[in-house]
């Protein structure tokens, strides 16, 4: 971030704030994708757990309960 000594105190508020809501808005979307890709492993996980032998009903939610946001 260049902030030029030509600008007023304003304008560098204004870009400090404007770096700040990118930074934000990036740090949104890294958290958005993360969340899709432990849905998808949570949909892969699910069939998977029913091809182990020998788990029981009460594993396979214990399995899935540990995924955050899984709906168990």
């Amino acid at each position: 971030m260049n902030l030029s000594a030509t600008q007023s105190q304003p304008e560098n508020i204004r870009t400090v704030g404007l770096e700040i809501s990118r930074s934000i808005a990036s740090e949104v979307l890294i958290q958005q994708k993360s969340e899709m890709v432990v849905q998808e492993s949570a949909l892969t996980l699910y069939p998977a757990l029913y091809e182990v032998e020998g788990l029981t009903e009460d594993e396979r939610y214990r399995a899935l309960s540990k995924i955050p946001d899984h709906p168990t």
